[in-house]
């Protein structure tokens, strides 16, 4: 299974899908909550793409990692979206995102 080992410094943020937390290292704060958008887009996303009505968002308190994964087959690719531009996905193939 491949894993993301994303390095964080105090303050920085990531948001990652339910479920794809496999380990963290030092102090970081979770915050579990909807997606966003309104709530009729919530349950079309939902219901409609297979992923999950909620996300967590992880916040550093200090120096630390947070692994993260996402379906058991396939490799982990870093994405740059640019504005003007972006990608189509799979269900269930984002694993975090800034």
């Amino acid at each position: 299974m491949a894993i993301l080992d994303v390095q964080m410094i105090s303050g920085e943020k990531i948001t990652a899908e339910s479920g794809a937390m496999v380990y963290m290292k030092v102090d970081m704060e979770i915050k579990t909550r909807t997606r966003e958008g309104g709530s009729l887009k919530k349950i079309k996303v939902t219901a409609l793409s297979g992923v999950s009505f909620f996300v967590n968002d992880y916040v550093a308190h200090g120096d630390c990692s947070i692994g993260l994964t996402g379906p058991p087959l396939g490799n982990i690719v870093r994405l740059d979206v640019k504005p003007g531009s972006g990608f189509i996905m799979q269900s269930g193939s984002c694993v975090a995102s800034t």
